[in-house]
């Protein structure tokens, strides 16, 4: 798990989860345009100083230029509806 400011990211080897604001926004290989650009994204965040990519608008940004789509939904609740964002 690494934090930044106000959001906390869990980076596994398939898909990244953002945690923010009672919210979890997960990027995944299956929603991406290659497996390349999934694993840039993933590098890219994971070798990021604590002050760079620490807001929504950077984390989407980077995930528009490596063609990653992302999936949202609660956490802390019996059960998680998952949905597309559009950006």
């Amino acid at each position: 798990m690494r934090y930044k400011q106000a959001m906390a990211f869990e980076i596994e080897e398939k898909s990244v989860k953002l945690y923010y604001n009672k919210q979890c926004i997960v990027f995944n290989s299956y929603n991406a345009y290659s497996r390349q650009s999934f694993n840039r994204f993933r590098k890219t965040l994971t070798n990021s100083p604590k002050d760079r990519y620490d807001n929504l608008n950077d984390v989407f940004r980077l995930a528009r230029v490596c063609n990653i789509k992302a999936t949202s939904g609660g956490y802390g609740v019996e059960m998680t509806v998952h949905k597309n964002i559009a950006y």
